[in-house]
């Protein structure tokens, strides 16, 4: 059985029925008829959230694993070879895969194209790092779009995140910009969103790599140490152990720590209001806000 049927038969039947276009049996086909269709309607998709939704779940139920290894090596062996030869059972697998591969990152390029209501936007969002990335064939022809969605602010840059983190760990994505950005939505607002522990999560493995400069771990630490003072009681554990997570993985901020010059609101020189991490002042700084937080922490009764 080739990849499309594989792949086909794990897709539930009513769902497949569901969509406009009727199923021949040939998922390939199906999906060059998808991407045909589309762009004709976009109008009747935008204006209809259920076909969105329903278009969705098609896209989450389609599961074709990561990319295997064998189809780049019956590809190269093409290239270096000028005697035409009889393909295997496991190239003809492997094409097959890569078309499919192709003709559904059209269909999801050509639902993008649409404009999507909230809710769809974020079901996509919540999803595109284990649902859509995985199938793709060019992974980096979603780097516009979640880009684009991260630099929207608020809740749409926090579920941004898991995307735009699997392209640039995994496909190698350059986004110069991506810890200025990740610096601005510290905000008040983060600590409250629904999504919180997802965005702390994500956040811990940005940040621990032994690469970042000095001046952007320190930004973040303070930052997060001045919004610690205010936080819902809550969001407080989250965040400090966040904090100090920083502390131990990159040990020059134990100079924040031990400094006593500036352990005072007033006299402190760090600039919240400064969105760039190199002039906002933190390494001229101190953590005198994680004290403050652990004495409160030690007087609140059990």
């Amino acid at each position: 059985m080739d990849a499309a049927n594989q792949v086909a038969e794990e897709i539930p039947e009513e769902l497949l029925k569901s969509l406009p276009i009727p199923y021949d049996g040939s998922l390939v086909s199906f999906f060059r008829s998808l991407k045909q269709f589309l762009p004709q309607q976009h109008k009747f998709v935008e204006e209809n959230e259920e076909y969105q939704l329903r278009l969705l779940e098609f896209l989450h139920a389609v599961k074709l694993g990561p990319r295997q290894k064998g189809a780049k090596r019956g590809a190269k062996r093409a290239l270096h070879s000028d005697v035409p030869k009889e393909k295997t059972a496991q190239e003809l697998t492997d094409n097959n895969e890569l078309e499919l591969r192709g003709q559904y990152a059209q269909v999801v390029l050509e639902v993008l194209k649409c404009e999507l209501t909230r809710k769809t936007y974020i079901k996509f969002l919540l999803h595109v790092h284990d649902r859509i990335i995985p199938n793709m064939s060019k992974p980096l022809l979603l780097a516009d779009f979640l880009i684009s969605s991260f630099r929207r602010g608020g809740l749409l840059s926090v579920l941004a995140l898991n995307g735009l983190f699997s392209l640039i760990q995994e496909h190698h994505l350059d986004f110069p910009q991506f810890y200025e950005k990740f610096y601005a939505l510290l905000t008040p607002e983060v600590l409250t969103a629904k999504y919180r522990a997802r965005f702390f999560y994500l956040a811990d493995l940005f940040m621990s790599s032994s690469h970042i400069p000095q001046y952007t771990v320190a930004a973040v630490a303070k930052r997060l140490s001045r919004l610690s003072l205010t936080a819902p009681a809550d969001s407080l554990p989250l965040l400090l152990t966040f904090t100090f997570n920083l502390i131990i993985r990159h040990p020059s901020l134990l100079a924040l720590i031990h400094r006593t010059d500036s352990e005072d609101i007033l006299v402190d020189p760090y600039v919240l209001s400064d969105p760039d991490m190199q002039t906002c002042r933190a390494l001229d700084s101190s953590l005198w806000e994680l004290k403050v937080n652990l004495g409160s922490c030690l007087l609140r009764p059990s």
